[in-house]
């Protein structure tokens, strides 16, 4: 009995441990992350509203799916560069790093720094001694040989130092993701973020509310949060990322489950719906008003927006009527025939396209390792039908093009009703390939009505 009893306490002892291997094993396996967040809002010149909840928040919903996250705020540019020594002693031991910055940035002789708080900058030579250079930054997570590389840079505001940069460009130059390394900006390059008038800022708003989303692969985070944005803002402001990621990746995993609590910046509706309205409740354009519904279709001031839209419509509709051939015409935006007429193979480059059509959404490789770039414009149109039996559509938000598909023929809706009128949306997409010396080997243009 002594021996059996013995062999029935050794067999019990052995499927505790397995039971304990077991669930110990995902951790064990689980792979290493790093983050470094960093916020910067208290400026002497411009002083930011988001950016230290902005930080705080993403600290947060980072540490919520496996981050450890190193988090400054307020930084001054010892503080920055310190943060990044220690994030890339870190990085020596992860698989995955991310780096967040909110707060000011500008681009000086197309390189991009990050503004310090409390740093006496008088020059762009200062600017480009005292500030973060964003090369360091992602030199160092390449040097790290993290197998996911991360960057994202909520920092295209208004540069706090106008009179003191002459050669200073608008908003944020676009960086080329290294292999293995996705970097997300705010907005296009060349363009301004809105700081927001919630707790966050815009973007920073719906990229929290994206990585709270059970599918969290890390592409479908970052579209979500694009069309989020560029809803918010009537398009605006569209973000965009270059990426040369060579796996999947997904911040939450996969069967793991959702947080119940709403993330901080989702947490007070109310104070959100009221921001958003008092920010275009005295607006004249119709876009605004529908971009507030679009965010909050029950909220409290629904009722009061749709007839401020209807009281509206009238008028912007003959506006809209007046301008619309010259809208068409402008060269800045993008339309279908604005890019038949004026890309040319192998002469236009790059920089032509950004002067043209400003920065793309995407920007990323072929398998030949050539630059590809995307650009994606959503519109709002109300349509109008005529006697004569025909729509004539004006597009709220300045971008017009036809319904027309490289390779394909294109429709126009058509109704017998006269006099009534339709909301739709349209989306155009134009991808272009680079040659190697970074000029336009091919393109296409595709459209869509929904």
């Amino acid at each position: 009995m002594g021996l059996r009893r013995r062999l029935i306490q050794g067999g019990a002892r052995c499927a505790a441990l397995a039971v304990l291997t077991l669930c110990l094993a995902p951790a064990a396996l689980a792979e290493q992350r790093v983050a470094l967040v960093i916020g910067n809002a208290s400026y002497r010149e411009l002083p930011l509203d988001n950016p230290l909840n902005d930080a705080a928040d993403m600290a947060a919903a980072l540490e919520e799916v496996g981050f450890r996250v190193i988090l400054r705020r307020d930084a001054d540019s010892r503080t920055m560069r310190q943060a990044v020594r220690e994030f890339a002693t870190e990085l020596r031991r992860a698989d995955v790093g991310l780096f967040y910055y909110a707060g000011h940035g500008v681009q000086l002789s197309g390189a991009n720094y990050l503004l310090p708080v409390g740093a006496d900058i008088r020059s762009e030579a200062d600017a480009e001694d005292l500030s973060l250079d964003v090369n360091y930054v992602l030199r160092t997570m390449e040097e790290s040989q993290a197998r996911v590389r991360l960057v994202v840079l909520d920092a295209c505001r208004n540069n706090p130092y106008p009179r003191s940069f002459r050669s200073a460009a608008r908003g944020l130059a676009p960086v080329s993701a290294t292999s293995g390394s996705l970097v997300a900006f705010a907005t296009a390059p060349g363009a301004l973020a809105a700081d927001g008038s919630g707790r966050n800022g815009i973007y920073t708003k719906h990229l929290l509310a994206s990585l709270r989303d059970s599918d969290s692969e890390v592409l479908k985070v970052f579209q979500r949060t694009r069309a989020g944005v560029v809803r918010e803002t009537a398009g605006r402001q569209t973000p965009w990322e270059s990426t040369s990621l060579l796996g999947e990746f997904h911040f939450r995993l996969r069967g793991a489950p959702v947080a119940a609590t709403a993330a901080p910046a989702l947490a007070d509706a109310a104070a959100n719906d009221r921001a958003y309205w008092d920010s275009v409740k005295d607006s004249k354009h119709p876009a605004e008003l529908k971009a507030y519904l679009d965010q909050f279709p029950n909220g409290t001031f629904a009722g009061l927006a749709r007839a401020r839209l209807r009281a509206l419509e009238p008028t912007a509709a003959a506006e809209r009527t007046a301008t619309a051939p010259a809208a068409a015409a402008a060269p800045g935006g993008l339309s279908y025939g604005g890019v038949t007429s004026q890309v040319q193979k192998n002469r236009t480059t790059q920089f032509d396209l950004v002067q043209m059509f400003g920065g793309p959404n995407i920007s990323t490789t072929d398998s030949e390792g050539n630059e590809v770039w995307v650009y994606e414009r959503a519109v709002t149109e109300t349509e109008r039908q005529s006697r004569s039996e025909g729509w004539q559509a004006a597009a709220n938000l300045g971008l017009f093009f036809s319904a027309v598909q490289i390779g394909g023929s294109g429709t126009t809706g058509r109704s017998s009703s006269s006099g009534s009128t339709s909301t739709s949306f349209r989306s155009l997409t134009v991808i272009v390939k680079f040659n190697p010396d970074k000029t336009v080997k091919e393109y296409s243009v595709r459209a869509s009505q929904f």
